[in-house]
């Protein structure tokens, strides 16, 4: 089966520079459409490792230059095959950071992203180690 890239999806989406260079070797692994919530679920896989926020403003792009002032969300769900070029250590260290954007701009958790900006991490081969100072937030969210 042939592989789809991002662009053989979008070939007329117009991209920054710096947006496009990564995107050119982006697979679409798998498609949904869902007809009653005007939404398209897109599978993306990268082979480098992408923020969160990144992903969110392609989304955007893609969802004006697409679909205009229609009523209709486009969802870009990142999957990554990096091969041994990361350690789950270097992993954890640059995505941090992804986490807690996530947390607070996709899920809206807002008690876990104040917890974890002010917590300590640990990686320990294949474990993380959160560590929170004793605070209100934390004895709220232990509980």
């Amino acid at each position: 089966m042939k592989k789809v890239t991002f662009f053989d999806c979008f070939p007329a989406l117009s991209v920054s520079e710096e947006h496009k260079s990564f995107l050119q070797d982006v697979i679409v692994e798998k498609g949904v459409y869902f007809k009653k919530k005007h939404k398209i679920r897109l599978t993306l896989v990268f082979n480098k490792l992408v923020a969160s926020e990144t992903v969110n403003e392609i989304e955007g792009v893609v969802k004006q230059q697409i679909c205009g002032d229609h009523d209709f969300e486009i969802c870009f769900v990142p999957k990554f095959t990096l091969g041994n070029q990361y350690s789950f250590k270097e992993i954890v260290e640059t995505y941090i950071y992804d986490i807690i954007w996530e947390l607070r701009n996709k899920e809206k958790n807002f008690p876990m992203v104040i917890l974890l900006q002010d917590a300590t991490l640990k990686v320990n081969g294949n474990t993380i180690e959160i560590i929170a100072y004793d605070s209100i937030m934390a004895e709220f969210k232990g509980n």
